[in-house]
């Protein structure tokens, strides 16, 4: 959007759910992986904040009210406003500090399924693994405890939880208003493309342009 001579971005608001079959996995120890306790709450409140207050989830929201939001969101996990939080949640801490560097929260959704309902990683420590045995450790022990699946969401802006929830595994449950925003950004490439002339990956494009349209209800063509 445009105003006072200023472009501001906005990311688009919506949350991409994602399912997950659960298997037996091997399991790492470079870090501390522990049941998440609700006793290190502002621990987890503070890290909250430092991983999330640039994110594209908080994308031109005042500090004051992404510090709320992360004591409010730590706050309901653990007072199960958003449903039962499951003992397999996990945190992590850094193995020479001692600090608490992420959290994977558990819960049992109104769905009544199992959900990752919330898991970061403190900036200095991702891409490395982290994220990764704190779900793993979780998934094993819900799989004994006779779960097959977990459900979990990110947001459609966020590509770097959408690239480690597909390396994880875990396969995108798209429904019509999500299917619609990728036909319509593969029809505007495919337009863009032809219009600068270049052909490069025009192909490729097409066809996702035209596989995406493919999943529309009739209701939702355009």
């Amino acid at each position: 959007e445009y105003w006072d001579g200023t472009a501001h971005f906005t990311p688009r608001e919506h949350g991409v759910k994602v399912s997950l079959d659960l298997d037996r996995r091997e399991l790492s120890t470079a870090h501390k992986i522990h049941p998440a306790d609700p006793a290190y709450r502002r621990q987890m409140i503070d890290a909250f904040f430092e991983t999330f207050y640039d994110s594209v989830e908080f994308c031109n929201w005042p500090t004051d009210k992404i510090q709320a939001h992360a004591r409010n969101n730590i706050e309901e996990c653990f007072d199960e406003k958003r449903g039962k939080t499951l003992e397999v949640s996990k945190m992590a801490f850094e193995p020479n500090t001692g600090d608490l560097i992420g959290l994977a929260l558990f819960l049992i959704n109104r769905e009544n399924e199992a959900e990752l309902d919330l898991l970061f990683v403190k900036p200095p420590y991702q891409g490395k693994g982290v994220a990764t045995e704190m779900v793993a450790a979780a998934a094993n022990e819900l799989l004994t405890s006779g779960t097959g699946k977990i459900v979990s969401r990110y947001h459609v802006c966020n590509e770097r939880s959408r690239e480690w929830h597909t390396k994880f595994g875990f396969k995108e449950l798209p429904d019509q208003a999500y299917i619609r925003m990728k036909y319509a950004w593969y029809k505007h490439e495919v337009w863009r493309n032809e219009k600068l002339g270049t052909s490069v990956n025009l192909k490729e494009l097409e066809k996702q342009r035209d596989y995406w349209f493919g999943q529309l209800d009739d209701g939702f063509r355009y």
